[in-house]
């Protein structure tokens, strides 16, 4: 990219999309500047430009002019916001302040003055600003937005829309430029001008498939998504915009470890220099590395505390000391503890003519206790039964990530460590909250006398707060289900219960080749609200839930073909969403087309 093209570029996103200023060094590095304006002076000019057509506060705006003065002087080839801003300003209040205009014309430096007097003469937006979609020139951009900041004029946002979804085949590097710009600046204003998020609307659902997915190429993001109706979505899709996927819960988890990293220099080892612990422990470790991976070692320190209650995969013992053998399948250990930033050490590489086979000395690690502004808060409303008032809550680090890759099960490893956080008493109906959380993966469970206790995964990564909001406990005894194939109209449902514990369901008494069972994976007791979490994990499968309708009501419709629509809860081919959940009284039809070839019925029957 060109400097000249890189400065408008810049200057238009700043100013165009942001509605308020770039940091005045910023505009110094750029030479844009006669002289650097004040902090104070930058924060008003932004506080003009904010708000002006909504105030329409003449006198601010020309008093504003000396300070405006500062920032006007832009490199050749660029068309200032302020230009826009103050040619609005100026033609939309002629009626009332034009001879304070006239007086003033001159204070903001000469680009200035020409807007000023051109709204004067009574020059219309099109001789300002030629109307023509071939006028790509990024700079466009800064004067239509100003000029909208001052006048709340929809012609101004509809023209900077109609050039993000433009093409022109001889100019694809201008206008894509152009265009880029124009995308981003206007979703972003629409956040907080209701007349943008209208512009934009129209365009959504009126301009022609081409123009549309120009604009809003290659995926509807979530900031689209918030400024758009339903409809204007549904339209934008239809022209073959793919939805924005929201990541995975593993996808979430590894960004967020990446953003977490310790890089390490290379550094061999020399066991003989361990601790008497690490050193009997290596010689036990040590004839594995050769086929399953590197011995690793070093020390962790704990700000404000010590290690106890750090969730890890290495052996780690009370002085620090820690110890393990990293295999190939994962790369990197990971260290967490409640209150405290997680700390991923990343393998360190050796030089190429290393052998892969021999310790490497981590050195002095050391973990930070988290700021109060970097901890999540965890919140949620326990339910239990008629005649429970009090139940236990105990949060504990869920570490998911093994150094063996038989996650410690086989080869030299250690069971999975599970470290508590913390464990209180929390009150039926009454909303508990849980602060100083880390952004990591905890396992929550929730417990009381009489009933099976609730345990799930509650991942706080990227800083993210949560709200669970209903946790329910039900009382001890089996869930109850009826099932019946789809196509068996009439036919009598086949009753059959689940206890606690076993957590399958049989639906066909068949084995595939392999041997294994027709069986539906359930945790009875699934999300916390009541619901059962079903999974069936051999092939890929449907789920369509008919409703809250019981067995005799849905043979009852069904014998007058007065079935409601089902609502897909699961799609054959979404294997990313293994689990369902099942809601009490609503009967769901099941499908599965590979080996066994179900198409079946199953009503969850209420407690």
């Amino acid at each position: 990219m060109k400097p000249l093209a890189r400065i408008i570029f810049v200057s238009s996103l700043a100013l165009a999309a942001g509605v308020a200023l770039m940091p005045r060094e910023a505009f110094a590095f750029l030479g844009l500047f006669e002289s650097k304006p004040t902090k104070a002076e930058m924060e008003k000019v932004d506080s003009l430009f904010k708000d002006y057509y909504r105030s329409n506060d003449v006198e601010s705006a020309i008093a504003a002019l000396p300070m405006v003065k500062k920032i006007g002087k832009m490199k050749p080839g660029g068309i200032p916001p302020t230009m826009g801003f103050y040619f609005g300003a100026a033609k939309s209040s002629l009626a009332t302040h034009r001879a304070e205009w006239e007086a003033a014309k001159k204070r903001g430096g000469k680009e200035i003055a020409y807007a000023i007097g051109a709204a004067l003469d009574g020059k219309p937006l099109d001789d300002m600003v030629p109307p023509d979609l071939t006028d790509y020139a990024p700079g466009i951009l800064d004067f239509l937005w100003g000029y909208f900041l001052a006048t709340g004029d929809a012609e101004a946002p509809r023209r900077v829309i109609r050039r993000g979804g433009m093409t022109v085949p001889d100019k694809p590097g201008v206008v894509d430029l152009t265009a880029r710009a124009a995308q981003w600046s206007s979703v972003s204003l629409a956040k907080d001008h209701p007349t943008v998020a209208a512009e934009l609307e129209v365009f959504a659902q009126n301009a022609d498939e081409k123009s549309v997915r120009t604009f809003f190429d290659p995926e509807l993001n979530e900031a689209e998504r918030a400024v758009l109706s339903p409809a204007a979505v549904a339209r934008i899709i239809s022209c073959g915009v793919a939805e924005r996927k929201e990541p995975t819960e593993d996808e979430l988890r590894e960004a967020f470890l990446k953003a977490n990293e310790v890089s390490i220099p290379f550094c061999p080892g020399l066991l003989e220099d361990a601790p008497p612990n690490i050193y009997e422990e290596a010689k036990r470790l040590w004839p594995q590395t050769y086929t399953y991976g590197n011995l690793v070692y070093g020390r962790l320190e704990v700000e404000d505390s010590d290690v106890k209650d750090v969730a890890t995969w290495v052996q780690l013992y009370e002085d620090g000391s820690f110890i393990a053998n990293v295999y190939w399948t994962r790369d990197h250990v990971v260290f967490e503890k409640h209150g405290y930033a997680p700390l991923v050490v990343r393998m360190p590489q050796p030089p190429p003519q290393m052998s892969a086979n021999h310790p490497f000395d981590f050195g002095t690690l050391r973990m930070k206790r988290l700021t109060p502004d970097k901890t999540a808060t965890l919140a949620f409303t326990p339910r239990l039964p008629d005649g429970i008032d009090t139940a236990t809550v105990t949060l504990e680090v869920d570490n998911r990530f093994p150094v063996g890759e038989d996650w410690g099960t086989k080869k030299g490893g250690r069971e999975r460590p599970q470290a508590a956080a913390c464990s209180f008493a929390v009150t039926n109906g009454v909303v508990a909250k849980v602060q100083g959380c880390s952004p990591m993966v905890y396992r929550f469970m929730l417990s009381a006398p009489g009933c099976p206790s609730l345990s799930r995964n509650i991942d706080l990564s990227c800083d993210r707060s949560l709200d669970l909001g209903d946790v329910a406990l039900v009382r001890e005894g089996p869930r109850r289900f009826a099932v019946r194939p789809f196509a068996a109209k009439g036919e009598a449902w086949q009753e059959k219960s689940v206890v606690p514990g076993k957590g399958e369901l049989l639906l066909q008494t068949a084995r595939d080749r392999l041997g294994n069972a027709c069986t539906l994976r359930l945790d009875p007791y699934g999300s916390g609200d009541g619901c059962v979490g079903a999974s069936f994990v051999w092939a890929p499968n449907t789920w369509d839930d008919f409703g809250e309708l019981t067995p005799e009501e849905f043979k009852r419709r069904e014998a007058t073909g007065n079935l409601p629509q089902p609502e897909p809860v699961k799609k054959e081919f979404e294997m990313e969403k293994r689990v369902v959940t099942l809601k009490p009284g609503h009967i769901y039809r099941f499908r599965e087309k590979s080996y066994w070839k179900l198409d079946i019925l199953i009503a969850v029957l209420p407690d």
